[in-house]
C-alpha cells in the first residue's frame, strides 16, 4: 500500500475549486467562440497602402459643402486606421474614399525636385 502525504487531501477541495471554475470558464468562452464562428468570415483588410490619395469624410458639414475634404496623401497605416497628410489625427479607414489619380488635379500632385548640394556630393536635397 502506497501513502499519500497528508497536504495533498488539505488542498484536494482547492484543486476541484480551481478545475470546477476553470470547466465554467471554458464552458462560456466556447459558447462566445461558436457564436463568433457561425457569424462568418472575418472582414477583408482595406486596400489602402502608404502613397495614394484618398478624400476623408467630413463629419460637420456646413451648408453647400462637399461631403469630402481631400485628396490626401496616405503616409501611414494599420489594419483600422490611416494617417493622412495634412490632417493631424489618425482616420478610420472606412471614413475614406479612393481618390483616382487620373481625376486628380496637377495642383495637388507634389512636384517633386532632386538637386546636388554644393558642399557634400553624396547629398540630395528635395
Amino acid at each position: 500500500m502506497k501513502l499519500t502525504p497528508l497536504f495533498l487531501y488539505r488542498d484536494l477541495t482547492g484543486i476541484t475549486i480551481r478545475q470546477k471554475s476553470l470547466q465554467y470558464s471554458h464552458r462560456d468562452t466556447w459558447k462566445r467562440l461558436k457564436a463568433l464562428s457561425k457569424s462568418g468570415p472575418p472582414p477583408e483588410p482595406h486596400c489602402y497602402r502608404p502613397g495614394d490619395w484618398v478624400y476623408v469624410c467630413r463629419h460637420r458639414q456646413e451648408t453647400l459643402e462637399p461631403r469630402w475634404k481631400g485628396p490626401f496623401l496616405v503616409v501611414l497605416m494599420t489594419p483600422i486606421v490611416l494617417k493622412v497628410d495634412s490632417i493631424s489625427a489618425w482616420v478610420h479607414y472606412t471614413h475614406t474614399w479612393p481618390a483616382y489619380l487620373f481625376a486628380l488635379q496637377e495642383e495637388f500632385l507634389p512636384q517633386w525636385k532632386a538637386e546636388l548640394d554644393k558642399i557634400n556630393p553624396l547629398k540630395l536635397k528635395l
